[in-house]
């Protein structure tokens, strides 16, 4: 497999972004609190600017989404989803972040596909991320995320 990280300096402009640690008892309280953590930055969005951009990294991270795709008070398109970190895999290899939470959530909630930005592995390496990049331009012209949920795996 090829492992690819592109860096591009200053593509995706951080403003007013706490940074704050808090730990649970179990994997149960985690979701949950996760789950309600991003609903309320989700209202916020949809609020502010009628759209809730989120970029989600993959490893453990995606199960704990899950709880969503039980909610019935989100609007799905509204929803436009990114990936951090993402690997130049197929979107069905286990390594895909997106196949991970495509498996977990995306398969069962309603999301327009033309709003969940994937890497393309059917081209070379370079060709993908430039893709890539011109794809978060395209979406997300203030280059702005409402949310990035980052691991630490």
């Amino acid at each position: 497999k090829q492992w690819y990280q592109r860096r591009v300096r200053g593509l995706i402009r951080m403003t007013d972004c706490p940074a704050f640690v808090q730990v649970f008892d179990d994997n149960v309280e985690l979701s949950k609190r996760l789950c309600s953590f991003v609903k309320d930055r989700y209202d916020e969005a949809v609020e502010s600017h009628g759209k809730f951009h989120i970029a989600v990294s993959g490893g453990s991270l995606p199960k704990f989404l899950k709880g969503f795709s039980k909610r019935e008070d989100i609007d799905w398109t509204k929803w436009w989803v990114y990936f951090c970190d993402e690997r130049y895999v197929s979107n069905d290899d286990p390594d895909s972040n997106y196949g991970a939470l495509k498996q977990v959530l995306l398969d069962d909630i309603a999301i327009p596909d033309s709003q969940i930005l994937k890497i393309n592995s059917g081209v070379p390496v370079e060709e993908a991320a430039k893709q890539y990049e011109e794809g978060l331009k395209e979406r997300l012209p203030s280059m702005e995320l409402d949310l990035a949920l980052c691991g630490m795996g």
